[in-house]
């Protein structure tokens, strides 16, 4: 409508019509109203006078057309405040409590992602005794397929007497495509251990130029400054510190993933499934850390720099009585990969058998070393002398000679005798020298004679 007094436009407030240029304000709707309202008005029945509120008799200063308008009229966007009914105050409370639960479930989740090798090494340091089991498998391409190994081993340990550990590993298998297998068992500070393989070790005498080629029979060793002396190579005599090497086996972290499942089933036991990653830069540190603490030539055969491409993984299955560790290592630059897999169970029942009677190398002195040497010379005339009785058989109608001097010149250049006696070896061909027994006599104790029978 227009203002009556000076025809601008008024708009409507809560106690009348207020214009916006002069600040005059109607008393009604009808003050101002077109002819056509004001008849429709005067045609209604009368109504019964309502009492004025406070806020119609409160003048408007005429000075303060805005000030008016907005003390007269509500905010646009206010509105009266409904308050919420009481199913829906429930479900408020229902949600706000899930929402809670969820973000406390996720934080026990996380939580129990990021300690699960804390756990299963202090089970494994808790236990005073356990058996264990696993297997080793190694592939390369190219020419570190010649490395290709699968071994699988078994043993147990017991720290029931802390000044005295004990332990047991046996092994069998392919490694570098040969086959190999081996017992070791640790009693009283000392390590007792028999190979048996194509190719063994050879142990220098508390690093001097003496060597001594290992047998397939049980030797021992005391877990001391000899045990270094009798393996490196000559240089200063010094061992790695025991607190250095936990150092450096502190500085390989795990990358453990939040993903975690806790009622796998595995081989009929219900365990909780970890996996993670193994630092990528950490086990190149520790490769090198490890040249770095071992004694003189002592030192690994490659560096950190050469696995700075391995990445490793692992996975991890843990119960109260059983565990299993995995750990997959792969390097695409060299092209080799490897798989470890280590059981452990049988907490607090497993037991060690007692060492059996063994060569105890710190006892080895030079007369002893001779000895050896002897009887490592013996061994492989005899092989040499069968090699050569085969090669007669062959171009001699399957018979063999009716002596040794026999195989001179055409099978042998000359006929071995013993280091010793300088004697020839004992040779018996049967009546049809179809067949013979070839022996040598050895001097360490206990060794008996060494003989081979043909064909």
């Amino acid at each position: 409508m227009q203002c009556p007094q000076c025809h601008s436009q008024t708009v409507k407030s809560s106690v009348g019509w207020l214009c916006l240029e002069c600040g005059a304000l109607a008393a009604g709707a009808d003050a101002a109203a077109p002819p056509e309202t004001a008849a429709k008005a005067a045609a209604a029945p009368p109504q019964p006078d309502k009492p004025q509120t406070a806020a119609a008799d409160k003048p408007v200063p005429a000075t303060a057309p805005a000030a008016a308008l907005s003390a007269a009229q509500p905010a646009a966007h206010a509105g009266p405040v409904v308050p919420l009914k009481p199913h829906r105050r429930r479900w408020l409370v229902l949600g706000l409590a899930a929402a809670v639960l969820v973000l406390g479930a996720g934080a026990l989740y996380v939580a129990a992602a990021q300690k699960p090798f804390q756990d299963y090494q202090h089970k494994l340091s808790a236990a005073q005794n356990a058996s264990f089991s696993g297997r080793l498998q190694f592939s390369g391409d190219s020419f570190l397929s010649a490395m290709n190994s699968d071994m699988e081993f078994e043993g147990s340990y017991d720290r029931s007497v802390a000044s005295k550990p004990k332990g047991e590993l046996g092994f069998k298998g392919t490694w570098g495509k040969q086959n190999y297998d081996g017992q070791a068992r640790l009693d009283d500070g000392s390590l007792y251990f028999k190979l048996g393989g194509p190719l063994l070790p050879v142990i220098r005498y508390r690093q001097s130029n003496l060597l001594y080629p290992l047998s397939a029979d049980w030797h021992k060793t005391k877990l001391d400054q000899s045990l270094f002396d009798n393996y490196c190579q000559p240089g200063p005599s010094a061992k790695p510190a025991g607190l250095s090497l936990y150092r450096l086996s502190r500085q390989v972290k795990t990358q453990n993933s939040p993903w975690v499942n806790l009622w796998e089933s595995l081989e009929g036991r219900r365990v909780a499934h970890y996996r993670g990653t193994v630092d990528s830069g950490s086990v190149p540190e520790l490769i090198d850390g490890l040249n770095r603490e071992l004694p003189a030539g002592c030192g690994l055969a490659f560096t950190g720099a050469d696995f700075k491409s391995l990445k490793i993984s692992y996975d991890l299955w843990t119960s109260p009585d059983w565990d299993r560790l995995r750990v997959q290592g792969e390097d695409d630059a060299l092209g080799a990969r490897f798989t470890l897999t280590l059981d452990s169970q049988g907490y607090g029942q497993a037991k060690v058998a007692a060492p059996p009677p063994a060569v105890d190398l710190n006892q080895l002195g030079h007369h002893h070393l001779e000895l050896l040497a002897r009887d490592t010379a013996r061994r492989g005339h005899i092989d040499q002398l069968k090699a050569a009785l085969a090669a007669y058989r062959q171009a001699n109608r399957s018979r063999y000679p009716a002596n040794l001097s026999a195989l001179v010149p055409k099978h042998l250049p000359q006929i071995p005798v013993d280091p010793k006696t300088k004697q020839p070896y004992a040779y018996a061909p049967d009546r049809t020298r179809r067949a013979y027994t070839l022996s040598a006599r050895l001097e360490e104790p206990n060794a008996g004679v060494y003989s081979v029978k043909g064909p």
